[in-house]
């Protein structure tokens, strides 16, 4: 049986199409790519533009301007027309004929054209091969493709990291399908084990979306449910005091569809971390492992320290005891007897995540293990103790530096109110400028009043009591003396006592006026004055040793 032969591209498309397939076709894009449909019909005319460019003037030099053409789509009459476009120019001013034409020749197409005007001449697609329309399609497929990507970029971008929900489109040898926003996306990785039917709704965590590289060219959104960051999202969505900073995550640690560990604290020590998640009844966390396929979720409370931290994740083992090494962060817990099972787990998964959580590598031993392998721990409930008391100090010590503080702001402050109170008094104290001005321009007349002074006491000493003491000075001094020198401070220390004794009394009255002292005194020098010369004999040793 001979086989038909296969119309050519050129007698499919002569320029024509079926409005109603056009039409369907334009919608089928818009929805699954969320490309506007203005956008859609852009794409077509630019991409027979592009191809009637390329295949009028194939060998486009460089540096020149390439030829000017223009797609029209009239959608009710089913007709796609493209035209080159060129100036009309007089003779002598063209100078490129692909751009331009002569007024002349573009009179022989359209008479009513003048100078200035841009003649339009229809392209005839029948004159194309089949390349001309391989061109048209690849530019319609990459301009898609980009429009396709810069949609979902503007729609998704800023919900990168955040949870969306989706709807099921197909089930197939493993492989889900999930329509989000009538986008179609496959998860990278799904929980082991789930499965799902057509129709279902389900929540994904959105990594990013698809830059179109690797083997897959298309742009997609990159969804998954067996991140971390997943569950994270979820704690956030189901729990409120996680979603309003109250608790907050610390890490977590998950193996999908088996078992996930969650470290939880909060900044408030009236706050219970762990019973916030987990909620009254289990009801908070129960919701939340069913959208994970019944995954198994330990929440534990973050310590600071390593070793309660490990009791912590190790639960729901009861650890007795805990040694660490910090160099190579390996840490042995010893666990009550008969609980090492627990503490392991079922394949090994709750010892497993522990470790990652803790960031320590944990062996597991039942105490009387450690007992006959003679290890020496510390026990937790030491530990805890330990702990506590250096909490109790540093409570003291804080309280203390505040009263130090408080005591400090106080002297401060008592130091701040007296010097304003000082200088509040030195203000009111201080005379205006104005009132000293007056002073000075008029100043009062002080008169001197001279008072009368009684005198009621009595003098202490009498006169003739003085004059005795006076005869008694002169027959010292008329007494000889070995030496001048000697004599004159003798002298000089009888005057300085006999001063001492005849001084008055403060409130005594003086009996002799002061030029009357004066005088005695001089009278007193000029009897005492001797010659030097007289006495020089006395002063030679020779005449003590005659004598």
């Amino acid at each position: 049986m001979p086989r038909k032969k296969k119309a050519s591209v050129s007698q499919q498309f002569e320029g024509s199409f079926n409005v109603k397939n056009f039409e369907e076709a334009i919608n089928q894009i818009e929805a699954e790519h969320q490309v506007p449909r203005e956008e859609i019909e852009n794409i077509i005319k630019s991409s027979f533009d592009k191809a009637c460019r390329d295949t009028l003037n194939p060998f486009k030099a460089e540096g020149l301007e390439d030829i000017r053409t223009e797609t029209i789509i009239d959608e009710k009459n089913g007709q796609i027309s493209t035209y080159t476009l060129r100036d009309v120019k007089n003779e002598d001013d063209i100078e490129d004929d692909l751009l331009e034409v002569s007024l002349e020749e573009a009179q022989e197409k359209d008479k009513d054209i003048k100078v200035g005007d841009v003649l339009r001449e229809k392209v005839d697609y029948k004159e194309f091969n089949y390349l001309f329309f391989r061109k048209v399609i690849q530019n319609i497929q990459q301009k898609i493709a980009e429009a396709t990507k810069a949609a979902l970029l503007s729609q998704y971008n800023d919900r990168v990291g955040q949870i969306i929900s989706g709807v099921v489109e197909k089930c197939d040898n493993g492989f889900t399908t999930i329509a989000i926003n009538k986008v179609s996306s496959i998860p990278q990785n799904t929980i082991p084990g789930e499965k799902f039917m057509v129709g279902d709704t389900v929540k994904v965590f959105l990594n990013g979306v698809s830059n179109g590289e690797g083997r897959d060219k298309s742009t997609q959104l990159l969804i998954t449910r067996t991140s971390d960051k997943f569950l994270a999202k979820l704690f956030e969505l189901e729990i409120p005091d996680i979603a309003d900073g109250t608790v907050k995550i610390k890490s977590i640690v998950r193996e999908p569809g088996v078992r996930s560990k969650v470290a939880v604290y909060s900044d408030s020590p009236e706050v219970d971390p762990t019973g916030a998640c987990i909620g009254s009844d289990g009801k908070r966390i129960k919701d939340i492992c069913t959208q994970l396929y019944n995954e198994k979720i330990d929440v534990i409370k973050y310590m600071e320290s390593v070793p309660l931290y490990i009791a912590e994740a190790l639960k729901p083992a009861n650890v007795v005891g805990v040694v660490l090494n910090d160099e190579t962060h390996k840490a042995i817990a010893v666990v009550r007897n008969e609980e090492s099972k627990i503490a392991i787990g079922k394949r090994g998964v709750n010892v497993r995540l522990a470790s990652r959580l803790v960031g320590y590598s944990i062996d597991i031993k039942e105490q009387d293990a450690a007992m006959a392998e003679h290890i020496s721990y510390k026990s937790i409930e030491d530990i805890k103790r330990k702990l506590a008391l250096e909490r109790l100090d540093a409570e003291e010590e804080r309280r203390l530096l505040e009263e130090d503080v408080e005591d400090e702001a106080e002297v401060v402050d008592e130091a701040i109110a007296d010097e304003t109170n000082y200088v509040e008094e030195v203000k009111e104290e201080t005379p205006a400028v104005e009132e000293v001005k007056e002073v000075k321009e008029e100043p009062k007349k002080v008169e001197e009043v001279v008072e009368h002074v009684e005198i009621t006491q009595k003098a202490k000493v009498s006169l003739a009591e003085i004059e005795k003491q006076i005869e008694e000075e002169k027959a010292k001094k008329s007494a000889p003396q070995p030496s001048y020198k000697k004599k004159k401070v003798e002298k000089v220390e009888e005057k300085e006592e006999v001063k001492e004794k005849v001084k008055p009394a403060p409130s005594a009255m003086p009996i002799y006026t002061q030029e009357e002292l004066d005088e005695i005194e001089k009278e007193e020098e000029e009897e005492d004055y001797y010659d030097e010369d007289e006495y020089s004999e006395y002063d030679d040793d020779e005449y003590y040793e005659d004598k």
